[in-house]
């Protein structure tokens, strides 16, 4: 339906520099990313191996959180032991784009516990496109 919002939600590993070892990353997780990026920015350099769900039609956030934390389930362990062995940092990024009407921003605790667990930083970004015209986006 072209009114319900769209929910990206990705879990990151974060190196505040560019040198992240990808395949490195990888090996170490156990699983392969659905996303990796450099920074391409010299003032601000950094690299993130990640694992999410991308612009997904939902009515709540935390319907397409859990869809992550199913996907990294088996690899919590992994991730916070390779993220502090490298001193990166651990991040759950929602990105909400509304188009009609704004999702349910909600957070359990259960949620709230396993980013804790993972020792992750919550970040979210909303744009409001509503009014604007779908396809232009």
């Amino acid at each position: 339906m072209d009114e319900e919002p769209q929910i990206s939600v990705y879990l990151l590993i974060y190196s505040d520099d560019t040198q992240m070892d990808f395949d490195e990353c990888t090996a170490a997780v156990g699983t392969t990313p659905t996303c990796t990026a450099r920074s391409k920015v010299a003032s601000l350099p950094g690299a993130e191996w990640g694992i999410g769900i991308e612009k997904k039609e939902a009515e709540s956030i935390g319907e397409v959180l859990d869809e992550v934390l199913i996907m990294i389930s088996n690899y919590k362990d992994r991730i916070v032991s390779y993220a502090n062995q490298k001193g990166y940092t651990v991040l759950v990024i929602c990105t909400v784009t509304i188009w009609a009407f704004p999702p349910l921003y909600e957070l359990t605790p259960s949620h709230l516990r396993e980013m804790a667990e993972l020792g992750a930083e919550f970040r979210m970004d909303i744009y409001d496109r509503s009014g604007y015209a779908r396809n232009n986006y």
